[in-house]
């Protein structure tokens, strides 16, 4: 076995490595860009998210119980499905 250096890309991603921190970061841009493109073709454009972006979330506003979590988990598929639907069926394909 022989030291390639530090690790640039690895199965698809690429890593970011912050040395004074020792955090890694991976990221899937590249995965996604190229499966977008596959199954939308390369010429697809951009749609805005409906998402408030002045909303400022923090740890206190989380869930504190099961049965809040279980709420907010199909609540949570529900708006995916409904944002999956919405972005889908605003597309221009011809």
């Amino acid at each position: 076995m022989k030291d390639l250096g530090v690790v640039r890309h690895i199965l698809g991603c690429k890593v970011k490595h912050e040395e004074e921190t020792g955090i890694s970061y991976l990221t899937q841009f590249q995965y996604t860009k190229k499966a977008i493109e596959k199954f939308f073709g390369p010429d697809l454009k951009p749609c805005d998210t409906p998402v408030d972006v002045n909303v400022i979330l923090s740890k206190s506003m989380s869930s504190k119980t099961e049965e809040d979590r279980a709420k907010l988990r199909t609540f949570r598929t529900e708006k995916q499905l409904e944002l999956y639907c919405g972005c889908h069926s605003v597309q221009d394909r011809t």
